[in-house]
């Protein structure tokens, strides 16, 4: 089993990240937006969404499996 050291930032503040990913090319952020909901179209937008960042994502370890589910509203 291998573990990452993927890390959940608590708030919306952007820290500085240039110098952590300077030592390597393999981390990268992973910026999520869940729990909005589509509007109708004409003018489809995603409203009321929330988001979430996951800082030290390694590239070589990361897999993802996108589950989508909406309803018009």
């Amino acid at each position: 089993m291998v573990l990452t050291i993927w890390e959940l930032r608590k708030g919306l503040k952007h820290p500085d990240l240039d110098k952590a990913y300077e030592a390597t090319d393999n981390y990268f952020t992973l910026k999520l937006h869940y729990g909005g909901v589509f509007t109708k179209v004409p003018g489809r937008k995603y409203k009321n969404v929330n988001v979430a960042y996951f800082d030290f994502v390694d590239i070589d370890l990361s897999q993802c499996m996108i589950s989508t589910r909406w309803s018009e509203t």
